[in-house]
């Protein structure tokens, strides 16, 4: 499953989520991406779960940098949607096997920039910690 197939399958996709932390391991080809998922559907209070989207066979990662510096640590809010050359003007030059595989994210406010991820699998490993009920 790639990563657009895995948004697929949760209930509000990526949309609302927020970005806690990115790893990226090059010499095993992997990426990690710690999440706080939207996961209440229609009519309900917002509702977060912490998850790690797990990546493999990563082709290739793009990270623009942010538009403004921020010193505040705070997750970072995202959505996502299909890579496009709107958004990444090199995506043309990228073979097509790869470019079958990207997926890219939008960085909201203060960063209101891109990344966009090149990787065969994805899968989501829910986090069975509790969250502090202010934050559910």
């Amino acid at each position: 499953m790639t990563l657009s197939q895995l948004e697929d399958t949760l209930p509000n996709g990526l949309h609302d989520a927020f970005l806690m932390g990115l790893i990226l391991s090059f010499d095993q080809g992997t990426a990690s991406l710690k999440v706080r998922l939207l996961v209440s559907g229609n009519g309900e209070k917002a509702r977060y779960e912490d998850a790690e989207i797990r990546l493999g066979g990563l082709a290739a990662v793009v990270v623009e940098g942010p538009e403004r510096v921020s010193s505040i640590p705070a997750p970072l809010g995202i959505c996502s949607f299909e890579t496009s050359e709107k958004h990444y003007p090199a995506f043309s030059q990228v073979p097509e096997e790869i470019r079958r595989l990207f997926h890219s994210l939008y960085v909201e406010s203060p960063w209101n920039s891109f990344i966009h991820i090149a990787a065969a699998s994805a899968e989501i490993v829910w986090d069975q910690t509790e969250l502090p009920a202010g934050n559910r």
